[in-house]
């Protein structure tokens, strides 16, 4: 894969496959594309090279081991499904957000959306009926997961809540689990790896 863009400066090309790095502004990237694609890239045995030249351009070329053996067909597991339960998603990153909230629908789930703890909060107090479980990030402006799962645990004691971070210390993962939160998934997660843990969860409610 090759493009004509602006290039990648030489001091960035060693950091453009770590997680959430990215030189686009607040709100503009999440900086997990490229770390994904390595993922998947490395779990089949491949690599990726990258080149790339200040106003000339980016080449990524994927290499992946070869086989003449038939393949074996793996079983797909079977993912939990929503019944249309009602999940809050509190996520500052915009793209994030979004993935989040296509993700759930598609596996039969309603979800609501904020973009900062106090907005979640707010948003969970005018729900409050419907919202069955809290998916919230712990790293945020304005108000923080941790923050923002005390104020709901406030309204109600019982909501049951899904933590995840990419930049959360031992410590805070581990207060998110103490103060309410079911679960904790550090990111990139994949979507396997929600819908399980959002399916126990929202189980466990039930």
């Amino acid at each position: 894969m090759r493009d004509t863009g602006c290039g990648i400066a030489a001091d960035h090309l060693d950091k453009v496959f770590d997680p959430f790095f990215t030189t686009k502004g607040i709100g503009e990237g999440s900086g997990l594309g490229l770390s994904t694609s390595l993922s998947i890239v490395r779990s089949h045995g491949g690599f990726i090279q990258v080149e790339s030249a200040l106003g000339v351009g980016t080449s990524l070329r994927v290499s992946l081991p070869a086989s003449m053996a038939q393949p074996v067909p793996v079983p797909v597991p079977t993912m939990p499904r929503g019944a249309g339960e009602c999940i809050l998603v509190v996520e500052d990153d915009d793209a994030l957000r979004r993935l989040l909230t296509v993700t759930l629908e598609r596996a039969g789930y309603h979800v609501l959306v904020a973009s900062n703890g106090a907005e979640g909060v707010a948003r969970f107090a005018a729900h409050r009926g419907e919202i069955q479980l809290v998916i919230t990030d712990l790293m945020m402006p304005v108000m923080d997961g941790i923050e923002a799962i005390r104020a709901i645990r406030a309204i109600d004691p019982a909501m049951r809540f899904v933590a995840v971070s990419g930049l959360a210390t031992s410590a805070q993962r581990q207060n998110a689990l103490r103060e309410g939160a079911s679960h904790f998934l550090a990111k990139p997660f994949t979507a396997d790896l929600l819908l399980t843990a959002v399916g126990a969860a929202v189980l466990g409610a039930a």
